[in-house]
């Protein structure tokens, strides 16, 4: 067969074309193929978003500022879980007890995940995202974090979501986002919303009922139940232990909650050695919540997280001790509360993995003690044991601020790795010192700012402030 000539024509913008002879002796083929200047079609994905209001009176007052919600129980028979009911299904994938197989381990499934319909046992399932779980870590019970988390979280969907059909992505607005200051961001974030474009990502609202149809649907078919087994329980939002609350309205408040309320009235060390019924008696007459974590945590200390108090075990109360003070952002009580239940945020392990693949190392432990170098990913187990380890010698809640740090610091070195240059190793200990100096310069002669008592917002503007010094005055 004599060779034929395929003839390419490339018309790039403006710029005169370019011919490419290329001789395949099959056919002869004549393409013009046009590019715009601005080079490949940017990702014009849009993120389909469900709002879901707590309850029905948080629902009515959203509407009055013109923001349209629905209740668990409007998208019924839709179910709303958590994403924690979720990794429960996913436990049972790929349980093979002959071969010595079990399921999917117990961690935090992402935003992707939970973008997607599932159709678990008969029931159709939507999920919200980690980010909105209050017995998660308790950064995101700042609603400034919160608000940060979300559009990082939109932003990671518009990058990496591939699959055909739409992402659904589900807002949970709890009646204490409104609450005082709160009110304002996401009253703002809700508008953005509405317009349809958050964060540089665009995004469609509407009902889940109508959002359904375009999203993409996964079948848990490994969830086969003979009749001999016993179902798995899940639980959905409305059966969820939600903290609630007597109104919602518009509460004119400060910012952050006095001092006085996240300084205990009670001297641990004189408690340390008194009989445990007196701390019983004295734990359920004390209102102050800083008290009350200090003697929950004599109590756990001394009886373990499975002795009985009035209000449970006393890992119960501390829950809800932890609860109470991340509702009226008592930082410095939640901090202590968290470390006591020993708290871990569930992006750890690929935050300092960002940081090793900047040819990072990471150190973690209090100033002044002794430190251990990650310089290999590790596991969140891992991380968990080295952080309450090499944390809790001097104070309780190190062990959650140094959590909170390396989350921002991964977020930082991804986005803006110059900061980090000329630092080989990235000690957590030295940072929060340097933080803490860094407070009591800004005070001059009066008393510096507790870092603990700050919010995480705050601390990751004041991180931000000593990784950029020449920009400070």
């Amino acid at each position: 067969m004599p060779n034929a000539q395929v003839y390419v024509q490339l018309t790039l913008g403006l710029h005169s074309p370019t011919q490419y002879v290329i001789n395949t002796g099959i056919m002869k083929l004549s393409l013009n193929l046009k590019t715009t200047p601005q080079g490949p079609l940017e990702n014009d994905l849009v993120v389909h978003v469900a709002l879901i209001a707590e309850s029905q009176r948080l629902q009515v007052f959203l509407n009055t500022y013109g923001i349209q919600t629905q209740t668990p129980q409007q998208v019924e028979p839709i179910q709303i879980w958590a994403q924690k009911e979720l990794v429960k299904a996913y436990f049972h994938l790929g349980v093979n007890d002959k071969l010595g197989l079990s399921g999917r381990p117990d961690r935090p499934i992402g935003c992707l995940g939970t973008s997607k319909i599932y159709r678990i046992l008969g029931k159709t399932v939507v999920c919200y995202s980690i980010i909105f779980d209050l017995s998660d870590f308790y950064m995101s019970q700042d609603v400034m974090m919160l608000i940060d988390d979300i559009k990082n979280a939109l932003q990671f969907i518009k990058q990496y979501w591939k699959m055909h059909g739409r992402p659904l992505f589900v807002v949970l607005i709890r009646e204490d986002n409104i609450r005082g200051s709160r009110f304002n961001p996401i009253l703002d974030m809700l508008a953005a919303f509405r317009k349809g474009v958050v964060g540089g990502v665009k995004v469609h609202v509407d009902r889940v009922q109508t959002l359904i149809s375009g999203a993409v649907v996964e079948q848990l078919d490994f969830l086969r139940i003979t009749e001999t087994e016993e179902a798995p329980e899940f639980k959905s939002l409305e059966e969820l232990d939600l903290p609630k609350h007597s109104k919602v309205k518009r509460q004119s408040s400060t910012p952050n909650a006095p001092e006085l309320e996240q300084q205990p009235d009670v001297n641990i060390n004189e408690w340390k050695n008194k009989p445990t019924y007196e701390i019983l008696q004295k734990l359920n007459d004390c209102n102050c919540l800083a008290s009350q974590a200090l003697l929950a945590s004599v109590l756990l200390k001394r009886e373990g997280p499975n002795f009985i108090t009035k209000e449970g075990t006393v890992a119960e109360h501390i829950e809800r001790i932890y609860r109470r003070a991340g509702s009226k952002k008592l930082w410095s009580v939640v901090r202590f509360a968290a470390s006591l239940l020993g708290k871990l945020v569930d992006s750890l392990a690929p935050s300092i993995t960002n940081v090793l693949v900047q040819g990072k190392q990471v150190t973690l432990g209090a100033f002044g003690q002794e430190e251990e170098i990650i310089s290999n990913p590790l596991s969140p187990g891992v991380i968990k044991n080295i952080i309450y380890e090499k944390c809790h010698l001097q104070d309780e809640r190190e062990a959650v601020v140094q959590q909170e740090l390396v989350i921002h610091i991964g977020w930082i070195i991804s986005n803006s790795p110059e900061l980090f240059r000329g630092m080989l190793k990235i000690r957590i200990g030295w940072i929060i010192h340097a933080m803490k100096h860094e407070l009591k310069i800004r005070a001059g002669d009066l008393p510096a700012k507790d870092l603990y008592q700050m919010s995480p917002s705050e601390v990751k503007q004041l991180l931000l402030d000593i990784l950029q010094p020449q920009q400070q005055g």
